[in-house]
C-alpha cells in the first residue's frame, strides 16, 4: 500500500485549524493525502527578528518533520495561512481613542480606522505590523521551496484579510469567540463543504500567489480579501499529481 504524502497547514489559531483541515481533508478525500497542522505566527514573532525570512520557513518546516519522525519526502507541500491583521492599514487610518471591551486596539470597518488604545501602544504595534510585512515579503512569490534534509519542500503563503473571521462572516470577531464562530460555521456547511470553500473563492484578488499578495497591498483593508482560491487550486494539481 502506499504511504500517505502529506500536506502540512501551518495556522495563526485554533479556528484555522476548526477550518481548514476539514476543508482540506474534503479535497484530498480520493488521494493517499493527509492534512496535518502546526501552530504559530512565525512572521509575527520578535524572536524572528533578526533572522532571514526563508530561515523562518526552514526552521518551522524542520521542526514539524522531527516532532513527528517525518523526511522530508513524506511532505508533498506545505502551506502558511495567515491572517493579514494591519500590515497595510495606512498611517492615517489609525486613531488614538478607547476601544470596547478594555481592547487595546480595534478594527472599525464601519469608519475605516484602526482605534488604538494609547500612542505607546501603536508605537508597539506598527513595530509589529512593519516587522511582519517585511517578513512576509520575499516568501509571497511562487513556487516557492525549502532545502531541508536534501528535499526540495515545497511551500505557499495563503491569507485572509483582515482575519479569517473578516472574509467568512465580514466582521471581526474577538479572540475568545473564534473557536466557536468557527465551530458553527462548520456545522452550518458540513453536507456542502463545496459551498464553504466558495466563500473564500468569492473574496479572490488574482489567480496566483504572487498577483494575490500585489494585489492585496492596493486594496481597501477594511474590505475582505484572500488567496485561498490559490491554495485550492494548489491542493487540485497535488491531487490530480497523484492519481496519475
Amino acid at each position: 500500500m502506499k504511504r500517505n504524502k502529506i500536506i502540512l497547514l501551518i495556522v495563526e489559531g485554533d479556528s484555522d485549524e476548526t477550518l481548514f483541515v476539514p476543508l482540506l481533508e474534503y479535497l484530498t478525500k480520493d488521494a493517499n493525502i493527509r492534512p496535518m497542522v502546526m501552530g504559530g505566527d512565525p512572521f509575527a514573532d520578535y524572536k524572528n527578528s533578526r533572522r532571514s525570512s526563508k530561515d523562518i520557513v526552514g526552521d518551522k518546516i524542520r521542526k514539524f518533520l522531527d516532532e513527528n519522525r517525518l523526511k522530508g519526502e513524506d511532505l508533498i507541500y506545505v502551506a502558511f495561512i495567515i491572517d493579514v491583521d494591519g500590515i497595510y492599514v495606512p498611517e492615517d487610518d489609525f486613531v488614538i481613542g478607547k476601544p470596547v471591551n478594555n481592547k487595546n486596539y480595534e478594527y472599525d470597518l464601519k469608519a475605516r480606522h484602526v482605534m488604538v488604545d494609547n500612542l505607546d501602544y501603536l508605537k508597539n504595534l506598527s513595530k509589529t505590523w512593519a516587522m511582519k510585512k517585511g517578513k512576509l515579503e520575499p516568501v509571497t512569490y511562487n513556487h516557492m521551496t525549502s532545502n531541508i534534509k536534501r528535499c526540495k519542500i515545497p511551500y505557499g503563503v495563503y491569507f485572509n484579510s483582515l482575519t479569517l473571521e473578516h472574509v467568512t462572516h465580514n466582521e471581526i470577531i474577538d479572540d475568545d469567540r473564534k473557536t466557536v464562530v468557527a465551530d458553527d460555521l462548520l456545522d452550518e456547511w458540513e453536507s456542502n463543504l463545496g459551498g464553504l470553500l466558495e466563500i473564500f473563492v468569492d473574496r479572490k484578488v488574482a489567480a496566483n500567489i504572487r498577483e494575490s499578495w500585489e494585489t492585496l497591498r492596493v486594496k481597501e483593508w477594511y474590505h475582505s480579501h484572500s488567496n485561498i482560491n490559490n491554495l485550492v487550486d494548489k491542493v487540485a494539481e497535488l491531487v490530480d499529481r497523484k492519481e496519475r
